[in-house]
């Protein structure tokens, strides 16, 4: 069930991957396998994975690391975007930060919202041989973002792989500086209001 058999090597079957991967490699790695096998299935398939996983913990009670998978699967997501989302939601998770994920502030989607703090997780690639049009347009968002009373802060996979302490620090700064400015008077939803 867990195992097939492809061009003669066994392997194993993804959702069991994401499993071992969490039982094997910690949380941080199984969160972002978990959220892995959701991005890209349509929202009515992600219930069925979602028991899936928890099939195969359940299955797999008693073996080494199954802690650490259920609490991945509890810490997993059917939402998030990218593998640095995921890992920097468990990071924030692990400080006392609880942060919504891709919440909707008037036409724009932001990867993670801590009360008034905006928090994107950019990668490097999101602004590689982008057209001067498309920096412009990201500028006049954030200027949208802040001009309804929300802080926007921009965290980089490289930096939180290099010093993720000091990412903390970057986020718990920008909610200090978002709590000084105001309350936000364009309230965030998790459903793109037209």
């Amino acid at each position: 069930m867990d195992l097939a058999t492809y061009r003669g090597a066994r392997l194993t079957m993804p959702v069991r991957t994401a499993v071992d991967i969490a039982r094997l490699h910690g949380v941080r790695h199984g969160v972002v396998a978990m959220d892995g096998l959701m991005h890209g299935i349509p929202r009515g398939n992600r219930r069925e994975v979602r028991a899936a996983l928890q099939s195969v913990i359940k299955r797999l009670s008693g073996k080494g690391g199954i802690a650490r998978a259920r609490q991945a699967f509890e810490l997993s997501s059917v939402v998030s975007d990218s593998p640095f989302e995921s890992l920097f939601r468990v990071i924030l998770a692990e400080h006392g930060i609880t942060a919504q994920e891709q919440m909707w502030v008037g036409d724009y989607r932001v990867d993670l919202l801590w009360g008034n703090l905006i928090i994107e997780i950019d990668g490097y690639l999101k602004y590689a041989d982008v057209s001067h049009e498309v920096i412009m347009r990201q500028l006049a968002r954030e200027n949208w973002l802040k001009e309804r009373g929300y802080e926007v802060i921009r965290i980089f996979p490289a930096d939180i792989l290099k010093d993720e302490a000091a990412c903390i620090q970057r986020v718990k700064g920008a909610k200090l500086l978002a709590e000084a400015r105001s309350v936000p008077h364009t309230p965030a939803s998790t459903y793109r209001e037209w």
